[in-house]
């Protein structure tokens, strides 16, 4: 019985030498590889595609890598001026409608002068969006549309009737896999071999595609493979009916492995395994805000890791800004409103590029990227503090210090870190940006800062967005300012006379030498909340005011 399955060793012996044949060509040393950039769709894949495809691009090849494209089968027919031709790369077309048949952006768009256009859209994980391929040919209706994915599957989406009832094949879209952009990448690869750097990366990314259409780089080893299975027809059938469930079996148990970790770091959670689109994975629930986090291995080889909100107990919408900054990708509910209803991350494996036989160094890798989104998850439900320092002063200021060490457990941090020659208005707008995504943000300005923070509590206010705005030593008009040291003048152009503040609190000591604060108490007393202290300008006993802040926080929110 041994000996019918010893053709499994030669496969096995085969693989070997290539690897080894890799290693001494170098094979394995790919920069995409090595900088996680694989599967990025924008920046790596359609860059690239759209730099080549551009006759003015970088490669100074010139239209040639377009005239070979236009020869490609899936363009068959298909004519274009390549002299002429301009390739745009995520052209917007307007904001997505209501009812999802306009706008979007355009991954890759060629077209000359006479109207010939060809479209490409790129999917390599990304989830289509709705009627998206209607929406790209109701703005080109002439257009010839081309879906490129790793497989050359067809679209999901859903044709309205009108739209399918025109079977004209310019009305349509076309296929194509990315095996089926080797031989243009081969033939550019050619074209280059007078330019040794654009020869280079194009090899490298010939690799690449290889990799990711699942097409061997071994056709020595591929052609011995094909005789062996040939040679042991009956039994590789068998094989591979079975094929996928045995690795499934497998990354079950790796899946079960890594649920018993987590449980350990965190007993309270609820972590147990279920199904997400057809793939057993981990899920842990019991965060805050009904957060859910789930671990999947995706179609057998990408391992991945969404967060979203219980379905079934509350809104699916998330915060816009939650977790950008951690590398994740998002899926929305409403494009149009920005509202997010997923977001989800793959995770790079250590040692292996197909998670056929995972191993414990690569459940630990994600071990810690699930530890990562459950932390993530915990601190960015604490609200936000953000604060603006004053006049010669910046993050390592003594009062953000203070306040930082007060309020640790329970709220995140962030200072808006100004200097005298900044454009101030602009730091303002993309704050407004950040603050928009928070939930209830609390703002904290100290003297010149404190005016900046009023101007930015206007700018939510005008978007409907409520913030607790607190004001310690504040310069509300420079006709206040009583010390002899100037302001810069681009500084004094951002600052603005505040003539109406309300529902805010206000710290201030009567005897401060540096602004005016009688005029301030006088002023805005009726709608706000005003203590007075026994202090000067640089508020020296700051720590003691901390408890009357929380007070005045826990009872504006």
């Amino acid at each position: 019985m041994i000996d019918k399955f010893e053709f499994l060793k030669d496969v096995h012996t085969l693989i070997k030498l290539s690897e080894e044949q890799r290693e001494l060509t170098g094979e394995n040393f790919n920069i995409f590889s090595l900088m996680n950039m694989e599967r990025d769709e924008v920046y790596t894949h359609s860059a690239i595609i759209g730099e080549l495809l551009n006759p003015k691009g970088t490669h100074g090849l010139g239209p040639k890598p377009l005239e070979l494209f236009l020869q490609s089968k899936f363009l068959e027919g298909f004519q274009m001026d390549c002299q002429d031709a301009i390739c745009i790369k995520e052209e917007y077309i307007g904001p997505i409608n209501s009812e999802g048949t306009e706008g979007g952006r355009l991954d890759i768009i060629v077209k000359d002068k006479k109207g010939n256009v060809f479209v490409i859209e790129n999917k390599i994980d990304a989830p289509e969006q709705k009627n998206q391929l209607l929406r790209y040919l109701n703005e080109y209706p002439k257009a010839k549309l081309l879906f490129l994915t790793t497989t050359g599957h067809e679209s999901k989406q859903k044709w309205k009737e009108d739209f399918e009832e025109n079977k004209n094949s310019e009305n349509r879209y076309t296929t194509v896999s990315y095996a089926h952009l080797l031989p243009w990448i081969e033939n550019c690869v050619v074209l280059a071999i007078e330019k040794p750097m654009v020869r280079e990366v194009l090899n490298q990314y010939n690799y690449l595609v290889k990799k990711i259409a699942n097409v061997t780089t071994d056709n020595d080893m591929e052609q011995k493979i094909i005789k062996i299975i040939q040679e042991n027809a009956q039994a590789s059938a068998e094989i591979a009916r079975n094929f996928d469930f045995a690795i499934k079996d497998l990354q079950l148990t790796f899946v079960k492995k890594i649920a018993a970790k987590l449980t350990v770091n965190w007993p309270l959670l609820k972590i147990e395994i279920g199904e997400f689109k057809s793939d057993k994975c981990i899920i842990v629930k019991g965060l805050p805000d009904k957060y859910t986090v789930k671990f999947r291995i995706k179609k057998l080889q990408q391992p991945v890791i969404t967060i979203i909100k219980d379905e079934i107990i509350c809104n699916r919408v998330l915060p816009s800004n939650f977790m950008k900054k951690d590398g994740y990708s998002t899926s929305y509910v409403s494009k149009e409103n920005e509202e997010i209803g997923a977001l989800w991350k793959i995770i790079k494996p250590r040692c292996f590029d197909d998670l056929l036989a995972p191993t414990d160094s690569d459940g630990e890798v994600f071990i810690e990227e699930i530890k990562k989104a459950i932390k993530g998850i915990e601190l960015k439900m604490k609200p936000l503090i953000l604060y603006i320092h004053g006049f010669g002063s910046d993050s390592t200021s003594r009062k953000y210090n203070d306040l930082q060490s007060y309020f640790k457990e329970h709220f995140r941090f962030d200072c808006m870190e100004w200097k005298n020659e900044d454009d101030i208005a602009s730091k303002m707008d993309e704050y407004v940006q950040q603050l928009k995504g928070e939930e209830h943000p609390i703002i904290i300005g100290d003297s010149t800062g404190a005016n900046f923070a009023v101007q930015l509590q206007d700018k939510l206010k005008g978007l409907e967005k409520r913030a607790t705005l607190i004001l310690t030593s504040p310069l509300l008009n420079i006709s206040d300012r009583s010390s002899q040291i100037s302001f810069p003048p681009n500084l004094l152009g951002f600052i603005k006379p505040i003539t109406e503040i309300t529902n805010a609190m206000m710290i201030v000591a009567p005897t401060d030498n540096t602004v005016n604060q009688i005029q301030n108490i006088s002023m805005f007393k009726g709608n706000n909340e005003i203590l007075e202290v026994e202090d000067d300008h640089r508020l020296h006993k700051f720590q003691t005011y901390l408890p009357k802040i929380a007070e005045y926080i826990q009872h504006d929110r």
